[in-house]
């Protein structure tokens, strides 16, 4: 305690800064519960390889992002969802991988913890903003009895109604049912 300043006064600098927390806190969560989450008509899904920023020893991938078109906030999971096809449209067997996801590598790539919440955790999504991830792959022979497929287009899943994306990819793995790619959080940018 400094000279001169009483018990009281500490007490009351105290209360004003948990009262100002405690309505921060408050507000922000009541903004985000009223955000409803992202229809298929308000987003928008592209990719970009970065001038093949991600290939390099048998990977690849791509930034996906996920673009809100609409003039409304809504929320978006904190991962991505996605189904695969070929040209044909025939659905190719991926597993979408998100239990090894990493932050950005920009971010020193530090494993993210996955776990399980009571209230699912969302991303708001203001309007014309986006959210980005990567996705990456194995797309070369590197197992013993390598089994690859070509993808050319994903759908976003988890967004109300299916959003279809263009994504020339070449996805391996050791087997037709251990093909994967790897999923990253999404980041709002």
């Amino acid at each position: 305690m400094h000279r001169g300043q009483s018990s009281a006064t500490l007490t009351r600098a105290a209360s004003v800064v948990v009262l100002v927390a405690s309505i921060a806190t408050s507000s922000s969560a009541d903004a985000h519960a009223t955000v409803s989450h992202c229809s298929a008509a308000q987003i928008r899904v592209t990719t970009d390889g970065e001038d093949g920023n991600f290939n390099g020893m048998n990977q690849s991938g791509t930034r996906l992002i996920l673009r809100n078109t609409s003039q409304a906030a809504c929320s978006i999971p904190p991962f991505a969802t996605f189904r695969f096809y070929d040209k044909n449209g025939a659905r190719v067997q991926i597993v979408s991988d998100t239990s090894t996801a990493f932050d950005e590598p920009e971010s020193n790539v530090k494993p993210i913890p996955i776990g399980r919440r009571s209230t699912p955790f969302r991303l708001v999504l203001a309007p014309k903003h986006e959210a980005t991830t990567t996705l990456r792959w194995i797309e070369g022979p590197v197992f013993e009895h390598t089994s690859c497929a070509e993808v050319a287009f994903i759908v976003l899943t988890n967004a109300g109604a299916p959003v279809e994306a263009p994504m020339m990819a070449h996805v391996c793995g050791p087997d037709a049912k251990h093909r994967r790619i790897t999923i990253g959080r999404l980041f709002l940018r």
